[in-house]
């Protein structure tokens, strides 16, 4: 699940995390998932740091 999206000089940089739903409630864990945990695609709907 996405937990916030980065604007940095070197392009965007999300965090993610692995929430799950038991009985109606949800657990987030404290630490988010490590930055290469998920496969992001690179199409050119995506900002590029030169697009600044």
């Amino acid at each position: 699940m996405l937990h916030s999206i980065a604007y940095t000089p070197q392009g965007e940089r999300y965090r993610w995390f692995r929430a799950s739903l038991i009985d109606g409630v949800m657990d987030v864990p404290l630490q988010p998932l490590a930055d290469d945990a998920v496969l992001m695609p690179q199409a050119p709907w995506r900002t590029s740091p030169q697009e600044g």
